[in-house]
């Protein structure tokens, strides 16, 4: 048996799932102190336990002082346990949903742009259809799915297929390819218009993407090959939140995603005006990213429903 078997070996049966939680906590509060306050344990105690990590990891993990700081053994070691976490917390949930009749629990993580339609009508599919599937489900941005993913608390995610995605050995799909569309307040001047051009768009401020961002581009781009000047710039902002806000304060024009500006349009929170921005580069795909090879009826079932809804909306 070679050497990193052996030390494998030596980890499994010498590690606790009681070390990884406590630290998580370490990780999580930056002390000795408050980690052991959030998991109710005497400090002396949570010394203790961080010093058996320590011994069977065979290195330092934390640089002791006011607040612990993590060495670079410390990384590994944190998502190892981060995925132990997830994987247990999955068990607990998936008994409790055989126990509750069901026969799986699927965790799905989305982007926005798939949250206002592909998603609530892949869940609403399979509710219609009384699926036993227990659904959980996540909006985040692609680097909070993608954490959550690796540390295992989500099943699939849905996301751009950029370059992370092509370079990793994951199971994935294409689902669409975005388009956007230029957008207002529900009352903006330019709604009354018959017919809205370019150079009307230029003549009010813009809430911009963040510079060098791939729509940022697209826009200059756009207003360049019409040979029409920018717009002058009022907001720099990647917060949608924020901006549909200021949209509805403001006579600021910007660019959402169409799905996103058909759902808001249809609740009267944002009006669409009829110019379409050209395909954008340099944008990849969305789609659908998991990590069973050969997934079980559960998962099976939900990739099903959501490719089913895309066909849908295409």
């Amino acid at each position: 048996m070679n050497t990193h078997s052996t030390d494998a070996l030596t980890w499994i049966k010498r590690i606790r799932f009681r070390h990884l939680e406590i630290l998580l906590a370490i990780a999580k509060h930056g002390s000795l102190t408050a980690a052991a306050h959030a998991l109710d344990m005497t400090q002396p105690a949570a010394s203790q336990w961080l010093a058996e990590i320590e011994s069977i990891v065979g290195a330092p993990l934390f640089i002791r002082g006011r607040r612990l700081q993590p060495t670079p053994f410390a990384a590994p070691v944190i998502r190892h346990a981060e995925r132990v976490m997830g994987d247990s917390r999955r068990v607990v949930e998936e008994v409790a949903s055989i126990r509750d009749g069901g026969f799986g629990h699927v965790r799905i993580g989305t982007m926005m742009s798939a949250a206002t339609a592909i998603v609530p009508e892949a869940i609403s599919q399979l509710r219609n259809a009384q699926s036993p599937i227990r659904i959980g489900l996540v909006e985040d941005v692609a680097v909070g799915l993608w954490s959550r993913f690796d540390r295992n608390e989500l099943d699939i995610i849905i996301c751009w297929l950029d370059e992370r995605v092509l370079a990793s050995d994951y199971p994935q799909e294409a689902l669409f390819s975005e388009t956007y569309s230029i957008v207002c307040g529900a009352q903006h001047p330019l709604m009354e218009k018959q017919a809205v051009s370019w150079q009307d768009a230029a003549n009010y401020p813009w809430i911009m993407p963040p510079p060098g961002t791939a729509l940022r581009i697209a826009i200059e781009a756009t207003f360049t090959r019409k040979k029409i000047a920018l717009p002058s710039i009022w907001l720099e902002s990647a917060s949608f939140t924020a901006n549909q806000t200021i949209f509805n304060n403001t006579d600021c024009l910007g660019v959402l995603s169409t799905n996103f500006a058909n759902y808001y349009q249809s609740m009267h929170l944002l009006s669409q005006l009829p110019l379409l921005l050209p395909e954008v580069r340099n944008v990849a795909e969305i789609g659908m990213v998991w990590k069973e090879e050969s997934p079980g009826i559960a998962l099976e079932s939900v990739l099903n429903a959501l490719r089913a809804a895309n066909r849908q909306f295409k």
